[in-house]
Order: structure tokens, then C-alpha cells, then sequence
């Protein structure tokens, strides 16, 4: 979007154009300086303050993107209207500007506009091009921080599209800044773009070798595509920079697990343990790895650890729950208990969370429940269609898997069957 050629030509709505403008004292674009009434005699440029109008000599004065200005000591800066093809309006103030500036960046639906009068330079000076230069760099560093913001807004909003394009002009601003990359990467990840989204991570761990987040996301999309020597790559990495990370050794566990290397995974988790005695994750992590291994016995304890430790934890009593109600070992399993469980589960996510309804249900049909085995399956059913998170199912659609899901498990219970899984 050429901004610039359009207000040079005054093609744009005059009264709602906003600009900054840097003016120079010496420079021969100003005409006369006078308040909203009557333009009065030229004054100096530093006496200018908020509705002051300014009367340009000509309306071709050209203007130009902010991201290609060059400060230097001679030039003030203010927040403008553009009023007529050759008339501006002060808005604010130097004192004001960089407030301006950041809540204009990152609302999207404002109508800021920043564009920049770049006067006439002195030539000859090469000391003065060396610190204009490094100026100019610096300022645009700045404004790659709040497109970056902005960015990040437009990801919380599931805005993907736009939020690329602020990431790619941040990007254009400062080339060496490892978020925007990051950023960007993100936005592909959320389009399911997963080859791009490798390609911006790949050059923001170029950018920060040190930053373990942008190397277990590259891993996390690595092993998204079935990737799994990638992944381990880059998680064997993170942890030679940071090996006392807890939560590194759940992240790589977690890879070894979904590459079926069981033993590796509880490895991983139980040194995460050892590193963190609390982290209800590896407990969690650890739990689901004995279930795996049908060990349901051990998966017991590690939930009811980890239920133990952080009672406020959701997880932990749903998986509890789960375990109880639907594994095939019937010395294991315990209705009651299940049923408590997935009830505090529920409280603890405000009866919203489907899994948590799941696992309840799953609970309720275990202790012969029916009716209540049909009402809170129904009603995961219904959390679900409305888009609500849900890990189980998330689980069951990783590399295309098929198994047995939220409707065929309410058809189990209106046949007075329960789930096992």
C-alpha cells in the first residue's frame, strides 16, 4: 500500500489522514505557520503546538515512508492532519509522539499514517551520513518492536493473514530480528504451512543460536510432519544449551513417546522429575507413558502424584479418571473413584472442557450410570461442535489415526455398554 504517492497527490480523505511529519526551520517546504483561524507569519518551527496549522509552499511537497527518513539535529517531529492538498494540522507533540505512535501501531483499525517531509541534505559530511545512517537503523528497530506487537495481536485474533503481513514488514524494517521471523513462523503454523513455518524458524535460531523456544518449535513442526530424527535434532540441541531445563526433557520425552521408544520417554521424564519435583507435567507425561505400556497400576500413581501435588490441576484428575473408568484390567479399575475424579476435573474447567465431560461420562457408564453416561456425553458432544479445545481428540487426529470417538462412545452408552480403552 503506497501511502506516500497517495497523499502527495491528495487522493486521500483530508480530514482523517494522520502523518508524521518532520519539518526543518531551514528547509524552503514551509510557507507560513498560524493557528486554525489565520496563518499568520513565518515562526520558528519549535513554537509549533497542537492545532497549529502549517501551509506548505507547494501540495507536491513530497512525503516520504517513515521507515526511510534520516533524522538529524536540524528536524522536530509532530503528529499531523492533512487538511487540504497543501495545508496540515498539529496534532501532537514531540513529548506525546512515541505514546502516539505505539497505540496507533498496535491498533489496526486506526487510521495512522506515517510518512516523513526528509529535507534537503548536506553533502560532504561523511561523519554526519555515518550517524544518520545508524539513526536511521535504530528507528527502524523501534518500529519493528510494535509491528511485531501488532502482529502478535492479529495471531490472538485468528486474524493469520494480517498478522503475516505485520511480521514481513517488521522484517523489512530490521532483518536481524529474531521475533518477527518467529512471529511469522507462527502465523504459517496456524495455516498449516509447515514447510515456511520451518523456513522462518530456521532463520530466527540463525539470528539467536541461544534461544531454546525457537528451537523445540522448529522441532514441535518437524515432528508435526512426521519428522522425528529432525525433531530429535533439535531437541538434543536445546538441551546441550540448557540441560538443566525440566521442561526440555518433558518436550523430547514427549518425541520419544510418539516414536513409540517408551523406555527413552520415561528416561526423559524422570530426570524432568529430578530436576523439578513438582512439575505436574512429567508426572502426567510419565502416567500416560505406563498406560501405555499397559502398566495401568503405575499410571494410577503417577496421576494421583500429580493430582496429589497440584489438586487445582485438571488434568491430572481427568487423566486419573480416565484410567479408572476405561482400562482393560479389571483390578484396576474403579468406578467410584473414577466418578470423583472426573467430577473435580469438571469443577476445576467450569463443566466447559469436553474431555473433562468425556472422561466423566466414560465414569458414570463404568458405575452402570446410563442416564448420566448419555447426558454428559451429549454434552461433550456439544463443547466439542462449538470448537472447543479437546486433547483426546486432537490425539486421535495426529497423523491421521482412527479409533473410537466422542459419538461412538455415546452409541456405546445408549446400548448400556461401557468405553475401554
Amino acid at each position: 500500500m503506497r501511502l506516500v504517492s497517495a497523499l502527495s497527490s491528495g487522493r486521500l480523505t483530508p480530514m482523517w489522514v494522520r502523518a508524521l511529519v518532520w519539518l526543518a526551520w531551514s528547509s524552503s517546504a514551509l510557507a507560513q505557520i498560524g493557528d486554525s483561524k489565520q496563518a499568520a507569519t513565518a515562526e520558528p518551527i519549535a513554537s509549533l503546538n497542537a492545532g497549529a496549522e502549517v501551509v506548505l509552499k507547494s501540495s507536491a511537497t513530497p512525503l516520504f515512508d517513515v521507515g526511510h527518513w534520516v533524522p538529524s539535529a536540524d528536524q522536530l517531529s509532530f503528529l499531523v492532519e492533512r487538511l487540504q492538498d497543501d495545508r496540515i494540522r498539529v496534532v501532537s507533540r514531540r513529548a506525546d509522539l512515541d505514546q502516539a505512535l505505539r497505540r496507533d501501531s498496535i491498533n489496526p483499525t486506526g487510521q495512522a499514517v506515517r510518512v516523513s517531509y526528509r529535507p534537503a541534505q548536506e553533502e560532504g559530511d561523511p561523519e554526519k551520513s555515518r550517524k544518520d545512517r545508524a539513526e536511521t537503523i535504530e528507528h527502524e528497530r523501534k518500529q519493528a518492536v510494535d509491528v511485531v506487537a501488532r502482529g502478535k495481536a492479529h495471531l490472538a485474533k485468528q486474524e493469520y493473514d494480517d498478522a503475516i503481513e505485520d511480521f514481513t514488514e517488521a522484517v523489512r524494517l530490521d532483518p536481524a530480528y529474531a521475533a518477527a521471523y518467529a512471529g511469522r513462523a507462527e502465523a504459517w503454523a496456524r495455516k498449516h504451512y509447515r514447510d515456511r513455518e520451518v523456513a522462518d524458524f530456521t532463520v530466527a535460531i540463525k539470528l539467536e543460536p541461544a534461544n531454546t523456544a525457537y528451537r523445540v518449535a522448529r522441532a514441535q513442526s518437524h515432528s508435526a510432519q512426521g519428522r522425528h530424527e529432525e525433531a530429535m535434532a533439535d531437541f538434543n540441541a536445546a538441551l546441550g544449551t540448557e540441560p538443566e531445563n525440566p521442561e526440555l526433557w518433558v518436550a523430547r520425552g514427549n518425541e520419544w513417546r510418539r516414536d513409540l521408544k517408551l523406555n527413552e520417554a520415561l528416561a526423559d521424564y524422570s530426570r524432568a522429575i529430578q530436576l523439578k519435583p513438582d512439575f505436574t507435567l512429567a508426572y502426567i507425561s510419565r502416567g500416560q507413558t505406563w498406560r501405555q505400556r499397559r502398566d495401568f497400576g503405575r499410571a494410577i500413581q503417577e496421576f494421583a502424584e500429580a493430582a496429589r501435588r497440584e489438586p487445582a490441576n485438571a488434568l491430572s484428575h481427568m487423566y486419573l479418571a480416565r484410567v479408572l473408568a476405561t482400562c482393560n484390567d479389571a483390578n484396576s479399575r474403579n468406578g467410584k473413584w473414577a466418578v470423583d475424579e472426573a467430577t473435580r476435573a469438571c469443577e476445576l474447567t467450569y463443566w466447559q472442557d469436553p474431555d473433562c465431560l468425556d472422561t466423566l461420562a466414560a465414569a458414570c457408564a463404568e458405575n452402570d450410570d446410563f442416564p448420566n453416561a448419555i447426558k454428559w456425553q451429549t454434552r461433550a458432544i456439544q463443547r466439542l461442535r462449538q470448537k472447543a479445545p479437546s486433547i483426546l481428540q486432537r490425539a486421535m487426529d495426529f497423523g491421521g489415526r482412527k479409533g473410537i470417538g466422542f459419538d461412538d462412545r455415546l452409541a456405546f452408552y445408549k446400548s448400556r455398554k461401557p468405553t475401554r480403552e
